[in-house]
């Protein structure tokens, strides 16, 4: 960004989401570039989504990358026609950057608006413009309703936004520069995940190995007995769970803070789940029912305990009736029980303990739980495997936390890049560019290899 300068004169817009452009670039009104599509009665076509992430995708590739459902109607003679190079946008959320231009040919919810281009333009410009911050707030200001889930961007309202119309052969120079400059900001971020994805696969390992063998890389092994563990140290035990814990049914603790039993960190907070996720409080207002938990108890979501729904608590407070709660009978680690009951093995072990017709319907009662088996190594050896993974993965963690960082980072410059190029900020008239290819060779000195990570963070073995 440094390296790029503005133009040599620039002109005030009189508009709210742009301050000035250069001098020869134009303001217009966006119906001298588009106008609506409106052509239906093609179902034979493919099913097309505008997504706020990616803007138009197919559909059939957003249900296999995603979470998502099928809502499309079986009747699709209402759905709208959309050609390459259109414009689609979902005018329920255009002012949250449901928008994009279509590099398919299909058809879009009648819930959509579709636009088809009137002027030569590069669209691919377009399409980075139309879905910068700026325009997307003034998408916003545009938008009609008494509350933000009602908004609607109309098109007769669209038509009359204001759009820069720089000469046509600068959109192209623009998106000829934005798509070769992205290619590399993206190959970075693809590079960050997949050391993510490894460090996390390594810690991962690491417990696995530690929890269940030990931390001594010559202690003689045997057979566990167990489906869910194949050796185990010799004078380690194997015991059923109700050697360790009992359930634990205390009630009316009504002033006692939520708790929640995740899949990702386990037991946490209510109030810390929903200041940092889009979930929402779904307690009742009823509590005398709720189940106590004290610190080191652990708690399990019996429909979700096979999904890894489990943890020991580091809090005192209560959780939903529809939880076990589970209070230590014996010495133990509280920590190392933790990481054990949260390996992938022992999470599988407790699905074949959970009971229902189907995986939604799995439930795991207390008396199944109580049946299971469960390592038993001395309490000595408990506190040394927890006080070794605590220390190894509290550095692995930092590695993950500064490759999300440097993440955030990247797509907060891939932000800035796109308004100020698009927006005219910078000139990139004159700037060379060459095919994508050539920063194939610089990524090379980015990618860290995973035996670089081993080398730094220590092996897999322990």
């Amino acid at each position: 960004m440094a390296k790029l300068m503005p133009y040599e004169e620039y002109k005030k817009t009189g508009l709210d989401w742009i301050d000035e452009i250069p001098t020869h670039w134009k303001i217009k009104h966006t119906r001298y570039l588009w106008k609506e599509r409106k052509e239906t009665n093609y179902v034979e076509e493919q099913l097309l989504s505008v997504t706020i992430n990616k803007g138009i995708v197919s559909q059939s590739e957003l249900l296999s990358t995603t979470a998502k459902k099928d809502s499309s109607n079986l009747d699709k003679t209402k759905y709208k026609l959309v050609l390459q190079n259109d414009i689609a946008y979902n005018k329920m959320r255009m002012w949250q950057g449901a928008v994009g231009v279509s590099k398919f040919r299909g058809i879009v919810s009648p819930a959509y608006i579709v636009l088809k281009p009137i002027k030569e333009i590069n669209h691919h410009y377009y399409h980075y413009l139309l879905r910068t911050p700026n325009y997307i707030g003034e998408s916003y200001r545009f938008s009609y309703g008494i509350c933000d889930d009602q908004l609607s961007l109309r098109y007769e309202d669209f038509k009359g936004m204001s759009i820069i119309v720089p000469p046509k052969e600068e959109q192209d120079q623009i998106a000829k520069f934005l798509d070769n400059r992205l290619s590399k900001i993206n190959r970075f971020i693809k590079a960050k995940k997949r050391q993510i994805e490894f460090l996390k696969e390594l810690k991962q390992a690491i417990i696995n190995q530690a929890v269940t063998k030990g931390i001594d890389p010559n202690v003689p092994m045997k057979d566990s007995g167990v489906n869910w563990v194949k050796e185990i140290p010799t004078h380690w035990k194997i015991k059923h769970t109700r050697y360790l814990w009992k359930e634990r049914k205390e009630t009316n603790y009504v002033e006692e803070q939520l708790l929640s039993v995740t899949i990702n960190k386990g037991i946490v907070s209510q109030s810390e789940l929903l200041s940092t996720t889009a979930k929402k409080d779904s307690s009742n207002l009823d509590k005398t029912k709720y189940k106590l938990v004290l610190q080191n108890d652990i708690a399990y979501n019996k429909m979700r305990m096979w999904q890894g729904a489990v943890g020991v608590s580091k809090f005192r407070g209560i959780v939903s009736p529809a939880y076990i709660v589970l209070k230590p009978i014996k010495e133990i680690n509280h920590h190392y029980y933790h990481y054990l009951l949260r390996t992938p093995n022992y999470i599988g072990e407790s699905y074949r303990f959970s009971y229902g017709i189907c995986d939604d319907q799995l439930s795991l009662r207390y008396e199944d739980f109580k049946g299971m088996s469960i390592i038993v190594p001395p309490k000595e050896e408990q506190d040394q495997i927890a006080k070794f993974l605590d220390n190894r993965l509290s550095k692995i963690n930092r590695f993950i936390k500064a490759k999300k960082k440097q993440i955030e980072l990247l797509k907060e410059y891939r932000t800035s890049l796109i308004s100020a190029v698009v927006t005219g900020k910078v000139d990139v008239r004159h700037i060379p560019i060459k095919d994508t290819d050539e920063f194939i060779e610089d990524m090379a000195d980015e990618e860290e290899s995973e035996d670089a990570f081993k080398e730094e963070i220590g092996d897999r073995r322990c």
